[in-house]
């Protein structure tokens, strides 16, 4: 974030209050703990958080009523409810509210952190559209004409309707102006001395790929204009042009431009959020994701390795069994003779146990 966070945690858990200050402290923070809704309301007027986590049970207001309450005065800040008690139909009441996220006890870090960045930007985005769209008189308008009386009434018109206006009487004189500062709406003459409304708009472009450039022209065909539009993305102004008709078209160049600039912001938190520059290793949903993978991994090896095992000590008692009737003298079939030495020699044997008898 480019300027330090302001949160406000409220929970009668002062254990639960302590372990989020510790854990979102390392992010660079700065954490206020309320034990008490009504206490944390009373501080919304003086301080103005980017972000609240607020418990959903607690004994002087729920966090239901006090999302209710603090929406009334702060509407523009994203509150996120955490809770122990997230059962199937507190989630479905819970959805139907304006909390940006859930948070369920005990907390998974990976996913207090991801969240919480996620609602901050959020929060922050608001408010960028929400001061451009309520404080018209920062917008810069730059009017690019060779006829001296429309500059003059353009000027006039729009500086009236809170814009601030500045003018090139050509192209020379408008890249100059162009490149020194920002200008947020830039309404370009077609057909100007030194260099036409075509060409100016590519070195235009050059500068500052974001700015809004329409043409307005009173002497071009409807092929000409059509390829202008082309070329701006933005529809063309005719001349003669009556002075509502000139207002109306820039406040809506205007709104064109906050959406450009609304996309454009976004785009930077997905793409640092996606790169995760400047954060914690663990930090984030591709961590999550890292996460899943290297557990998946550890389960598949320790399969492995117990297949592995198991294959090794069936192997070993295989060759040891064969080794062992290896070991085994080899039996060495009697002859003919030896055979009936052998049967003499007991009928002797149990003759004389005969006679002792």
């Amino acid at each position: 974030m480019s300027a330090k966070a302001i949160i406000f945690i409220i929970d009668d858990d002062e254990h639960v209050l302590l372990l989020l200050q510790r854990f979102l402290q390392r992010f660079g923070y700065e954490i206020l703990l309320f034990t008490s809704a009504k206490d944390a309301l009373g501080k919304v007027r003086a301080i103005r958080p980017d972000l609240v986590l607020t418990d959903l049970i607690m004994p002087d207001m729920n966090g239901v009523e006090f999302e209710n309450c603090f929406h009334t005065l702060q509407p523009d800040t994203e509150v996120i409810c955490i809770s122990a008690f997230l059962t199937l139909p507190t989630l479905e009441r819970l959805k139907k509210k304006n909390f940006f996220a859930l948070v369920s006890k005990p907390f998974d870090f990976d996913q207090v952190a991801a969240t919480v960045e996620q609602a901050i930007a959020s929060t922050r985005l608001k408010r960028i559209v929400e001061e451009k769209s309520t404080i018209p008189d920062n917008n810069a308008v730059l009017v690019v004409d060779d006829y001296e009386p429309f500059r003059t009434l353009a000027a006039r018109l729009l500086t009236e309707a809170g814009f601030w206006v500045e003018t090139a009487a050509d192209s020379r004189e408008a890249l100059e102006k162009f490149a020194s500062k920002d200008f947020e709406i830039v309404l370009l003459d077609l057909v100007m001395p030194v260099m036409d409304g075509p060409r100016t708009l590519l070195e235009m472009r050059k500068i500052d790929k974001n700015s809004v450039i329409a043409m307005i022209t009173g002497e071009a065909d409807a092929a000409t204009i059509a390829r202008c539009e082309q070329l701006t993305g933005y529809k063309c102004l005719r001349k003669p042009l009556s002075n509502e008709a000139l207002v109306r078209a820039v406040k809506q160049f205007d709104c064109e431009a906050i959406k450009k600039r609304r996309m454009e912001y976004e785009d930077r938190v997905i793409a640092r959020q996606m790169a995760g520059t400047a954060r914690p290793t663990w930090f984030g949903q591709g961590v999550l994701l890292w996460r899943e993978a290297h557990q998946r991994w550890f389960r598949s090896a320790m399969v492995a390795g117990v297949a592995l095992l198991l294959g090794g000590v069936f192997l070993y008692f295989f060759l040891f069994s064969h080794q062992r009737l290896d070991k085994q003298p080899a039996e060495v079939p009697l002859s003919v003779g030896e055979a009936m030495q052998q049967g003499l020699d007991f009928l002797k044997r149990d003759e004389q146990r005969e006679m002792r008898r």
